[in-house]
């Protein structure tokens, strides 16, 4: 803090320019007009600045690797007491087989498998055959928890589907079967750093593991009841988890009691739980409020023309109830669909449109305005079942089917929850294939609140009338601050608290408080790099052409010097309009000569951005 006198002024504010890494503050003397004092508080932000990862990650990392390790052990463990307990192998077998110093460690465990589908194997090449297989027992996502978006884990997906498919065309009845067999597996049979062409599922390795107990059942299991067998392979019966230790159980990602008990009250319902965001309910409530806000301008106005002319054009409750059917039949709405879908005149474009506008799309027409995600992914699925569809098509069903797939993270689970729905198996195992994308989160309404505020929606009235015409009190609702997840959001958060704390500890309660935010703060590390390195290039862009008006004899370059020399860089020395050579000498000497024109005027576009600025002749 700047100030050295022992003045304090009696009022003030406090304005806060809060971005990833700093924040500058100032305190603003309200009575005598001027800065008291300011400053600025410096740190680092919580992510490797590389990729953008957690700092928390190695950690994270380092404790999965032995919490992964530990329940191998176990399982290695469980494996070698079941043939102790079943009195197959002694203690001491079991430990000369199993030490690397002894001759069984000589023997072709991969042979031993393909040998243990059809022959008999001692007790002791059993023992090796399911300690490898316990060992290393292939690839199983909790819930296709790897998104496409994971470039290490779509390769992984790639390696298992490419692989599936391997042993089907090539006839091969097991994986160990095939790793014993082919010669696409001689050179080496795991996979190598980086690499995961041996990807395997677990389904591939439970299949083997299935077909060797049952051939060895005739052999060195013969006395072993089916119980204890279930029990070392699936460590679960009628539903119930009874040893974590089996060969092929995995802990579920994330349980249903957990995420249920995450799961925050209504706003307006405080005795109801909020809905998922994918149930049939929410997707329309949304969609209907969003159509509500929708507005189109004339082609040819700008935004203030075209309020204070009045010429903005809303859609009725008929125009939303027609572009809702319409999105139940298809993955999302663009805005130019939307608009045709309410037979609204070409000559109409969005006023405000979501996301980046594409090339040669100046009103966005082509941008995604949104549509019913969760809906139209359980309708795809079962776009060969239309019997199965037509008993679920219907907002009770669906409601129930998202809110499976959004609380069950197990694919198990899901199965036994879509048992009280009447459904075929067919259909049971497309939903559960449907990808997790779209069920993830929960909304901030229960089902109840929101069956009483979307036909108010429906009608065309905004959310804050719908919720009036509910019986909702929406003025006096309480504020719901959500947790924030993003951490150098959060990271930036505390840092202004403590900044803020101090100054009023120093000064006391400000007046009131301006913030101001960067653009970056809340994006991700990827949006955020891009965004680092567009303002690199305009950087080096501009350090370039200050240089090149320096050599031509101007000093201090402006602003609208630097401009000029850019347009004419991007238009290759023409003027756009006529056509003519632009002379560079002349257009440095004579502010007159040549002058920086709007493309779209800035009445209408509103537009002062380099995008929509060209160099042409002044006559």
């Amino acid at each position: 803090m700047t100030e050295k006198s022992s003045y304090s002024p009696k009022k003030y504010s406090l304005g806060l320019d809060i971005g990833t890494s700093s924040i500058g503050w100032a305190v603003l003397d309200l009575d005598k007009e001027r800065i008291h004092d300011l400053g600025v508080r410096i740190f680092e932000q919580p992510e490797d600045p590389q990729n953008g990862d957690s700092l928390a990650k190695p950690r994270r990392d380092a404790r999965s690797a032995r919490r992964r390790l530990k329940r191998r052990r176990q399982r290695l463990n469980h494996l070698k007491q079941f043939f102790i307990d079943q009195n197959i192998l002694t203690k001491d077998q079991v430990e000369e087989v199993l030490d690397y110093k002894s001759d069984f460690n000589k023997l072709d465990v991969y042979e031993l498998r393909a040998r243990a589908l059809t022959e008999e194997l001692s007790p002791e090449e059993l023992l090796k055959v399911l300690y490898q297989i316990a060992k290393r027992r292939g690839f199983k996502s909790n819930r296709k928890v790897v998104e496409e978006s994971d470039k290490e884990g779509g390769r992984v997906t790639s390696a298992l589907k490419a692989n599936e498919k391997f042993l089907a065309d090539n006839n091969y009845t097991t994986v160990g079967d095939a790793l014993s067999r082919d010669e696409k597996f001689a050179p080496h049979k795991r996979n190598k750093r980086d690499d995961y062409t041996n990807s395997f599922a677990r389904n591939d390795f439970l299949r083997e593991l299935e077909a060797i107990i049952k051939t060895q059942r005739n052999y060195a299991l013969k006395n072993v009841p089916e119980q204890a067998i279930s029990e070392l392979i699936y460590g679960i019966d009628d539903g119930q988890v009874t040893n974590v230790s089996a060969i092929m159980y995995q802990r579920p990602f994330m349980t249903k009691e957990l995420i249920e008990k995450m799961v925050g009250d209504c706003t307006f319902e405080k005795d109801e739980k909020r809905a998922p965001k994918a149930s049939y309910s929410f997707e329309v409530f949304r969609l209907a409020s969003d159509l509500s806000h929708l507005v189109f301008i004339p082609r040819d106005a700008s935004k203030r023309q075209a309020k204070r002319e009045n010429l903005e054009v809303r859609l009725s409750s008929e125009q939303i109830g027609k572009v809702i059917d319409v999105a139940k039949n298809q993955k999302s709405l663009t805005y130019k669909k939307v608009r045709s879908t309410a037979g609204i005149s070409e000559d109409y474009v969005p006023k405000d449109v979501r996301g980046k506008k594409k090339e040669g799309d100046e009103f966005g027409e082509d941008n995604t305005f949104g549509g019913l995600k969760a809906y139209s992914d359980i309708r795809l699925a079962l776009k060969d079942l239309p019997e199965d569809w037509a008993k679920i098509d219907n907002e009770s069903a669906i409601n129930q089917i998202a809110y499976i797939l959004t609380t069950q993270k197990a694919d198990e689970g899901i199965q036994a929850e879509l048992d009280s729905l009447p459904l075929s198996d067919k259909a049971k195992e497309a939903i559960v294939k449907i990808k997790p994308t779209n069920f993830k989160a929960f909304g901030h309404l229960s089902i109840k609140a929101l069956q009483k505020i979307t036909p108010h929606i429906l009608e065309g009235m905004t959310y804050d009338k719908a919720c009036e015409a509910a019986g909702y009190d929406f003025k006096k609702q309480s504020a719901s601050l959500e947790q924030i997840t993003n951490p150098v959001v959060k990271r930036a958060i505390t840092q202004t608290l403590k900044v803020v704390r101090a100054i009023e500890r120093k000064y006391g309660k400000p007046y009131f408080i301006k913030v101001e935010t960067a653009r970056d703060l809340a994006k991700n590390f990827k949006d955020r790099k891009a965004i680092e390195n567009e303002n690199k290039e305009n950087q080096a862009r501009n350090q370039s052409i200050i240089q090149t008006l320096n050599e031509n004899g101007v000093v201090t370059p402006t602003g609208q010097q630097i401009i000029k020399v850019k347009l004419y860089r991007e238009q290759n020395g023409v003027c756009l309009y006529s056509g003519k050579s632009i002379d560079f000498e002349t257009m440095l000497r004579d502010d007159n000569a040549y002058q920086v024109d709007h493309i779209v005027p800035f009445s209408r576009s509103n537009n002062d951005g380099i995008t929509n600025k060209v160099l042409v002749l002044t006559e």
